[in-house]
């Protein structure tokens, strides 16, 4: 049986990126394969892809994937409950402003160490807004946000704003920390199956 390969962008050193053939892991009980579909891409990956996350290289960037489970083992299937079948600051900001008096404001990620302009800590003591931070999402946090996509309430796909082909995931990194000009990412996505 010949052995199954697929294509990574792979980071080797700082600010570069690699297209590499690797192995497709057999299997296991406890394992599973998904199938990348999309992967989103965000401050983190450009801190990562930046050096200052001291990530041990060579790695594979991307946290925020989106695919199919290609195959998945039998207690992999039972622990997940599967059926088998930016880096910007500015948003920061502008939350103090959309938040209701008395509400609470989520920081999602890492800035970079990167201070805050037009940061006005007044409005948090005006409207009395709850500042959270978060590093990691739970399972629980997973369901109240596909549950907040799936009531259309707010019109949140204007926010995705640029899809790149896998080979070109050092562009939408740059793009995404407006290394390029002329380019605004609020949230991009690379897709294995695009041109790029």
């Amino acid at each position: 049986m010949a052995l199954r390969k697929t294509l990574a962008m792979v980071q080797t050193a700082r600010r570069r990126l690699e297209p590499r053939e690797l192995p497709v892991p057999d299997v296991r009980d406890d394992t599973a394969i998904l199938r990348v579909e999309a992967c989103g891409i965000c401050g983190s990956d450009y801190e990562q892809y930046e050096g200052v996350l001291r990530t041990p290289m060579p790695v594979i960037p991307g946290h925020e994937p989106l695919g199919r489970i290609e195959a998945i083992g039998d207690a992999a299937a039972r622990r997940w409950g599967v059926d088998v079948c930016s880096y910007s600051t500015a948003p920061v900001a502008d939350a103090l402003d959309f938040a209701a008096p008395g509400g609470t404001v989520v920081l999602a990620g890492v800035k970079g160490w990167k201070a805050i302009p037009d940061f006005v800590s007044d409005k948090i003591v005006i409207k009395e807004i709850r500042i959270l931070g978060a590093i990691g999402v739970t399972s629980s946090g997973y369901r109240k946000a596909i549950a907040l996509l799936e009531a259309r309430r707010y019109p949140v796909e204007r926010m995705h704003t640029h899809d790149f082909g896998l080979r070109d995931a050092e562009l939408a990194i740059r793009t995404l920390a407006r290394e390029i000009p002329g380019e605004e990412s609020i949230h991009s996505c690379l897709l294995p199956t695009a041109e790029g």
